[in-house]
């Protein structure tokens, strides 16, 4: 036996076997102990036999011999051939996972990995050979491509499964590429050949982007999507997805060329816009649908705007031969919208979309207000207008503040021109009040005589039809938009005064004639003209309704009087306004008398009204004034509601026997009318419908002549027992247009000066610059001032000994105390 070996066949020493060494003991000899085999010992665990230095001879037949490793290798290289064949079964799996396991346990797993690799790439070299037939077209190599990539994953797979207790315990250990890195590189070396430019990878990426382009023009075969998908799936498993997207990529630019070029071909930016749009949904599905990475995604979206909006030539197209003024023409919110987005992409877009949006303004805006022939259906189309541009604004623009703003800049220029042969620019704020005024009188119904007749009355008529269905909470809302616009449209005026002349005008008119559709309506038009303009803007207007609701008051007061109470027995009831003056326009005295038993009650009120009055005294205007009569016709008793010149003379023919013929000369003797006002009158109780012709003209035509007579329709008939009889109004004639406007500037002048004089007083003294710039903002208000007229202004104050100059021609000037 060696010397190095343990014998571990010999038996336990026992304790005669054992020496012993001497001990001292100053005590006692204790009692002999029971002694324990040094061996095995009851009721504990056994101990761990570790031999040192022990070395055992390999045999020739053992599982570290050659000849071992010579058969195992020989029954794994038979596998390997029947998987690389496709004839591999499972059922040896185990026993040639532990020959695996064997050789690597006895040290042989370089030579294991060295053998296998070796057949790897020997098999992958033979299926590159294989490809290769196929030829160089891109559309074959595809699905072979990705054929030879699933079944070498398969492949790949059970050569992981035999060979895994090399994968773990050697290759791992070792840092050395895994068998599936191995497999993956083999693949991507040997049969994709990345490197050069006529390789199989380069053919296989270029008929996978043929594929995608057949996915982006509908034209692909269903059965590709799956070859799509899996070789989109072997693409990142090779980890080759980077030059894949660079040829991607390129493909798809070259297709967003050809498309862009393709819509600039029509002409039509809409078309080329929409195209646009639909190009960043359909790529983005298309990302999605493929599982493309998001960076593919951003980068597809640059290639769009490169060659949809940052090529020259798309740039050209977009902002050439006035297509961004179609747009606007034809309120195309959504291609506008997608044009809009499509420029933010890349740029701010306002700096391309502003000279075409600033034209279009200019040319529509002054196109409307220099249109004489359509005057009538000025503002309609100005409101209209305002409201296509505020969506375009809101809904395609996202608010832009330099378009807005742009917007107001054209508004506000157009609204103040002055038209061919017109010095003035008084239309716009001229017709606005009387917009306006029609909206008082008529409600929302009136919206389809104020479009005019024009190509949108149809749409008019159907927009006015829907509100009305709505009832009269929806008619109200209807109303209170009108009047957001108007007042929209009044903040760009620059003779805000012009306007207050001729709406203070109307509204007198509706309150004396009780012609409002809605009290409410008026005063809160009056509300926001106050908190617009200021309470100065407003104060003689308020005057006006004061005056309105004192007046009824002051009726209640009369008849309870000792003035009134006599006349308490009569049938005539009495209704009078009673004006301010200084708040209410001037209107006519036109004479007319009055019959004798009405002359009666006025009197009686005048008498009552300088005995509360002192100082003050009444001037009757007839021609403001209205009447309620009962009349008998054969059909029965109506009651007419009437002007004062109407009532007078429907009275007169109570002085005549039935059925009588009174003379115009007649007429007008009895009423005293002037004649103007009594055809006017004749014409609308004789000539006008037939629901509201009470009296009949002999002989019968359209106008009044001084040798018609007339008589009492006893015939007249109406389903309603109150009817109210127009009376027909002149239009408002050049001249007193003219009034009017005069008149606007003479106050104008006075509020010049009054402006003048409270900041001189307030400052002292101030230079002429200083205070021209003061009394623009101070009247800003009312309207923009011309420097002109500040001058003019500060001249007359100097003649009235107001101000002075300090120097001659020095431009400062004091206040004199």
């Amino acid at each position: 036996m060696r010397d190095d070996a343990v014998d571990l066949t010999s038996t336990v020493p026992t304790d005669r076997d054992t020496p012993r060494s001497p001990s001292v003991s100053a005590s006692a000899s204790p009692a002999p102990q029971q002694r324990k085999a040094p061996g095995l010992r009851i009721g504990t665990q056994p101990r761990k036999l570790v031999v040192k230095n022990l070395k055992l001879r390999p045999s020739d037949t053992g599982v570290g011999s050659q000849s071992y490793f010579d058969t195992t290798w020989t029954s794994l290289d038979a596998a390997l051939t029947r998987i690389f064949d496709g004839t591999f079964t499972t059922d040896r799996m185990e026993s040639l996972y532990r020959g695996v396991e064997s050789l690597c346990r006895a040290k042989r797993a370089p030579e294991v990995h060295s053998k296998l690799v070796e057949r790897m790439t020997q098999h992958v070299q033979s299926v590159r050979d294989e490809v290769k037939k196929v030829g160089r077209d891109p559309a074959k190599v595809v699905p072979v491509v990705e054929r030879e990539w699933r079944r070498w994953s398969a492949k790949l797979n059970l050569i992981r499964s035999i060979f895994s207790f090399l994968n773990q315990s050697y290759l791992l250990g070792q840092k050395l590429p895994t068998l599936l890195d191995t497999g993956l590189t083999l693949f991507r070396t040997h049969i994709l050949a990345l490197g050069t430019p006529s390789s199989i990878g380069n053919l296989f990426f270029t008929g996978l982007c043929h594929l995608f382009l057949a996915e982006r023009t509908d034209s692909n075969d269903p059965s590709n999507l799956q070859i799509m998908l899996a070789s989109l799936a072997m693409i990142k498993a090779l980890n080759i997805y980077s030059p894949f997207e660079q040829s991607f990529l390129t493909a798809s630019s070259t297709f967003f060329s050809l498309c862009a070029t393709e819509k600039m071909k029509t002409g039509s930016l809409a078309s080329y816009i929409r195209a646009c749009s639909e190009l960043f949904i359909s790529e983005s599905a298309l990302c999605t649908k493929f599982a493309l990475a998001g960076t593919t995604k951003r980068r597809l979206w640059n290639e769009i705007e490169a060659r949809f909006v940052v090529d020259p030539a798309a740039k050209q197209f977009i902002l050439g031969d006035n297509r961004i003024t179609g747009l606007l023409a034809d309120a195309d919110v959504d291609s506008l919208k997608g044009l809009y987005e499509m420029l933010a992409k890349v740029e701010p877009p306002a700096p391309y979309l502003k000279p075409a949006w600033e034209t279009y303004i200019s040319t529509t805006g002054r196109g409307i207000v220099g249109d004489i022939e359509h005057e009538d259906a000025m503002i309609w189309r100005l409101l209209r207008l305002k409201s296509q541009l505020d969506e375009i604004v809101v809904s395609a623009f996202r608010k832009d503040e330099i378009l807005s703003f742009s917007l107001r800049e054209g508004f506000a220029s157009f609204v103040n021109m002055s038209r061919p042969g017109d010095s003035s620019a008084d239309t716009v704020p001229r017709l606005l009040a009387r917009y306006v005024d029609t909206l008082m009188k008529k409600g929302v119904k009136a919206l389809t005589s104020l479009a005019g007749p024009n190509e949108e009355e149809d749409g008019v008529d159907q927009e006015v039809e829907k509100v009305l269905q709505q009832g009269v909470g929806g008619q109200d809302q209807a109303l209170e938009r009108q009047f957001e616009m108007c007042l929209d449209l009044f903040r760009f005026l620059a003779g805000k005064d012009v306007f207050e002349a001729f709406y203070k005008k109307d509204l007198a008119k509706r309150l004396l004639l009780s012609k409002s559709v809605s009290l409410d309506a008026e005063r809160g038009m009056m509300g926001r003209l106050r908190s617009e303009c200021g309470s100065a803007f407003t104060h003689n207007m308020e005057t006006m309704f004061k005056d309105i609701e004192l007046s009824k008051e002051m009726v209640r007061s009369f008849l309870q009087s000792k003035h009134g109470q006599p006349l308490s027995t009569s049938r005539i009831g009495l209704t009078v306004d009673v004006l301010s003056q200084s708040a209410w326009p001037t209107y006519p005295d036109t004479p007319c008398i009055v019959p004798e038993h009405i002359q009666k009650h006025l009197d009686a009120f005048a008498e009552y009204y300088t005995s509360n009055h002192s100082g003050r005294k009444i001037m009757w205007r007839h021609s403001v004034g209205h009447a309620v009569l009962t009349a008998q016709f054969d059909s029965g008793r109506k009651e007419l509601v009437l002007s004062i010149f109407q009532a007078v003379v429907l009275l007169v023919f109570n002085a005549f026997p039935e059925g009588a013929q009174v003379t115009y000369l007649e007429l007008r003797a009895a009423t005293g009318l002037p004649d103007p006002d009594l055809k006017r009158s004749l014409q609308s109780l004789a000539c006008a419908k037939k629901t509201t012709r009470v009296l009949r003209k002999l002989p019968h035509s359209r106008d009044v002549a001084e040798t018609d007579r007339f008589c009492v329709n006893s015939a007249f008939a109406s389903k309603q027992y109150r009817i109210k009889i127009n009376q027909i109004q002149l239009k408002e004639t050049v001249q007193e247009k003219e009034q009017t406007i005069e008149r606007v500037k003479v106050d104008r002048q006075f509020e010049i000066q009054a402006a003048i004089c409270r900041v001189m007083k307030a400052r002292r003294r101030m230079r002429g610059e200083e205070i021209v710039l003061a009394v623009v903002d101070l009247c800003k208000g009312r309207g923009v001032l011309e420097v002109a007229d500040v001058r003019a202004g500060i001249k007359k104050l100097e003649g009235k000994d107001y101000i002075e100059e300090v120097a001659e021609g020095g431009d400062e000037w004091v206040y004199v105390t």
